[in-house]
C-alpha cells in the first residue's frame, strides 16, 4: 500500500454495485462505525411497514416459492434463501425501512433474512422473511356466513 492509501491494491478500483451499508470488499474492522438507536416500535409499527406478507414456504404452508428460486436474491454473506420461515413480509425499496423491519424483529428475538425481490409487481422489493406472525397473521380466520338453500321452501 502506498502511504495514504486506505484501501489494499485489489480494492482501489472496485466498482461493484452494492445496496449494502458495508462495502462486500471492506473488511468489517475498516468499515463505519455502528450507531445505536433507539426506537420504539410495537407490533402494529411492524404491521404498517409492510406492503403485503404471505406465508411462505414452511411444510404444510400454502404458498411454493422454491418453485421461484430465481426471483430471490440473497444479501452479501448469505449462500442460500432459508425456505423453512413461515411469513414473508414484502417492504419495498427503501433500505431504511428494512432497517426498521430488521430492528424490531432482532428486539423481541426473532431469527430473519432480508431478500431482494426482482420481480416488478409493480417495482422489485425487499423481502423480509421469519417465522414472526404479526397482528394479521394471529387474527382468527373469519368465514363468510354461507346463505341457506332456499330451494326447497318454507
Amino acid at each position: 500500500m502506498r502511504d495514504g492509501d486506505t484501501k489494499r491494491p485489489d480494492e482501489r478500483d472496485c466498482r461493484c454495485p452494492t445496496l449494502l451499508s458495508h462495502h462486500p470488499h471492506t473488511p468489517i474492522e475498516e468499515a463505519s462505525p455502528v450507531a445505536v438507536v433507539i426506537l420504539n416500535m410495537d407490533e402494529t409499527d411492524f404491521e404498517q411497514l409492510s406492503i403485503v406478507s404471505m406465508q411462505w414456504c414452511y411444510p404444510g404452508g400454502r404458498n411454493d416459492w422454491t418453485s421461484q428460486p430465481g426471483r430471490f436474491e440473497t444479501r452479501a454473506g448469505d449462500t442460500t434463501i432459508n425456505w423453512e420461515f413461515r411469513y414473508a413480509y414484502w417492504v419495498g425499496e427503501e433500505w431504511a425501512t428494512v432497517l426498521f423491519a430488521r430492528a424490531y424483529l432482532d428486539a423481541i428475538g426473532q431469527p430473519y433474512q432480508v431478500l431482494w425481490d426482482i420481480a416488478e409487481n409493480p417495482d422489485s422489493s425487499w423481502v423480509i422473511i421469519t417465522d414472526y406472525a404479526d397482528p394479521v397473521w394471529r387474527r382468527p380466520v373469519q368465514l363468510t356466513p354461507t346463505t341457506q338453500d332456499d330451494s326447497q321452501g318454507s
